[in-house]
């Protein structure tokens, strides 16, 4: 994508944009869901999702020793935020 490595240090910066709008539309579906009701089990999909993959991504990290301490503490958070998806899962009707 023609980013110059490590000259370009705008680059964490551009994922960091990317990783937000992302969580914008995750966040729209959750609000979405908890007024209306609308895709409620999308969303869940959604959160489990992200919760799962997160956790594998801090895992890695931490495995590897190549992210601070913070981000570690972060795998207890996402694990803890996936195993609340799957707790208060939706049931159909």
């Amino acid at each position: 994508m023609c980013w110059c490595i490590p000259a370009d240090v705008d680059l964490a910066v551009y994922f960091g944009r990317c990783l937000g709008a992302f969580i914008l539309i995750v966040e729209v579906l959750m609000l979405r869901a908890a007024l209306t009701g609308e895709a409620l089990h999308t969303t869940f999909e959604v959160l489990a999702a992200v919760a799962l993959l997160m956790t594998l991504v801090h895992v890695h990290g931490a495995i590897r020793r190549i992210q601070p301490w913070t981000e570690t503490l972060e795998i207890v958070f996402y694990a803890g935020m996936l195993l609340l998806t799957l707790l208060f899962w939706p049931v159909a009707n």
